[in-house]
């Protein structure tokens, strides 16, 4: 029988610092939508998109 476990928790790459960074690079972007720094949960870059 083969026993299955949860993957351990990860440490929280991002800093309060980063998630309002983040929060503002958002709010005076195209896309605003008044994100506040507990908004930024997870942030992804694609490299391919980066020119």
């Amino acid at each position: 029988m083969t026993q299955i476990s949860a993957p351990a928790p990860t440490k929280d790459p991002l800093t309060t610092q980063d998630r309002q960074i983040i929060a503002t690079i958002v709010n005076q972007s195209d896309y605003s939508k008044n994100c506040k720094p507990e908004d930024v949960v997870t942030i992804w870059i694609n490299s391919d998109d980066i020119r």
